[in-house]
């Protein structure tokens, strides 16, 4: 009593998994296709490392936590995080800028480098000016609602740009009398 026979005579304890050719596992494993055995649940990578319940395998093989992001290379970043070119994890919503830096959360990359807040206008090397103004060849910003018109001038609010490329008042109808 406690064991039975499997159909090639092998004895197998009670609640084993038997996996052919006189190999079995006991209760609470599985067989795996190279006869080894690993608790239920495991997985089997491509290059035959079994990855134990709670890790799955990861691109490269290797074993990985559940819900961690496959970073490749037996790296791997946990919920809530980005990879990084580099090595390592970032916070969600960090950006990779080129050249291998990143700006963190609610930040953008500049054009020549550096980080700017994302709603930022951009007017690059990590110089910047506030939304709805634009970036001035003096380091300043223009006041918020200027245009810039083709061939660069920049046309102040109360202005419009002509087809000449400069700039002329903006026309404002007359109020109608009240009557």
């Amino acid at each position: 009593m406690g064991t039975s026979c499997a159909p090639d005579g092998t004895c197998l304890p009670i609640g084993a998994t038997f996996c052919g050719g006189g190999r079995f596992c006991r209760m609470g494993e599985s067989c795996m296709p190279d006869g080894s055995c690993a608790p239920v649940g495991s997985q089997r990578c491509a290059n035959g490392r079994t990855c134990l319940p709670g890790t799955y395998c990861g691109s490269d093989g290797s074993c990985l936590r559940a819900g961690y992001r496959d970073c490749g290379f037996g790296r791997s970043c946990p919920p809530g995080s980005i990879c990084l070119p580099t090595g390592g994890c970032a916070p969600s919503g960090t950006a990779l800028c080129k050249g291998g830096g990143s700006c963190g959360p609610g930040q953008k990359c500049s054009l020549g480098g550096g980080c700017i807040p994302a709603s930022a206008t951009d007017c690059g090397n990590a110089r910047w000016c506030p939304p709805s103004t634009l970036c001035l060849p003096d380091a300043t910003c223009s006041p918020p609602g200027a245009t810039r018109c083709t061939g660069g001038t920049i046309c102040l609010p109360g202005s419009r740009c002509t087809p000449e490329g400069g700039c002329a008042p903006t026309i404002r109808p007359k109020a109608r009398p009240e009557g």
